[in-house]
């Protein structure tokens, strides 16, 4: 086993960062960690992309010497699909980053408590998968979007307990204008609830039709089927939220 790990330290240090940008995501309150952690998430997949993609003893595929065969390159579409990823997580980067600007010009803090907060990181999370399982395998992006339904699941249980105790809703507002000329998430029971039953149903079904969908979703495509899953529950949560 150890040998394994050496052979394809590559592989496991993807894994060990993929670790450390999913704790400071969950663990830390200021908003801009939690950006810098979900960067280092996206970090740990190129990587894990990119040595998948590698091939020892071969060479970039950039003819020089005339036509070669396949055999003396490396496979080109990891490598494609990190640069597609980067430009993405730039954009969601940029995304974070705005709406920060906003939330601590209204509140004057980047401290953030982590329950009031998850309805806001799940509606990105699934964006972020949405993306992520583009670039994936099909037997990834299905683990993967199963994964995170069910942690948008927990997380919404979280909400609707929080908002059970306290016994009141609160409001994030995106921009200077509140509803309806402006956008604001509201959180309240009625809204968590909804999201909760929302993932539970999308969970059932993505697991109960689990041999249905690979059976009539062709192989090449399953990939794509969960990234209009994850999309679909991200679309779903913003409804949900928005006031």
């Amino acid at each position: 086993m150890g040998h394994n790990l050496i052979a394809n330290y590559y592989e496991l240090a993807a894994v060990v960062l993929f670790g450390i940008g999913f704790t400071t995501l969950l663990l830390h309150k200021n908003i801009i960690k939690k950006i810098m952690g979900f960067n280092i998430m996206d970090t740990a997949v190129y990587l894990f992309l990119a040595a998948k993609g590698f091939i020892a003893g071969r060479t970039a595929p950039i003819v020089v010497d005339g036509i070669q065969e396949t055999t003396a390159y490396i496979n080109p579409i990891p490598s494609g699909l990190v640069l597609t990823g980067i430009v993405v997580s730039v954009s969601v980067t940029a995304l974070m980053l705005s709406l920060t600007i906003r939330l601590f010009r209204r509140y004057h803090t980047l401290d953030i408590d982590e329950i009031a907060m998850f309805p806001f990181f799940n509606i990105i999370m699934c964006l972020a998968c949405g993306v992520i399982s583009s670039v994936l395998s099909a037997k990834t992006a299905r683990k993967l979007s199963i994964g995170l339904i069910s942690i948008v699941a927990i997380m919404s249980a979280c909400v609707l307990g929080f908002t059970l105790e306290t016994k009141q809703s609160y409001i994030y507002m995106m921009g200077h204008f509140t509803a309806p000329w402006g956008n604001e998430i509201r959180i309240g029971v009625l809204e968590a609830a909804m999201a909760l039953f929302f993932c539970i149903i999308m969970l059932c079904s993505i697991v109960g039709g689990l041999e249905h969908i690979l059976q009539d979703v062709q192989q090449q495509k399953q990939n794509l089927y969960f990234t209009m899953i994850n999309l679909m529950l991200s679309s779903l949560l913003a409804l949900i939220y928005t006031n």
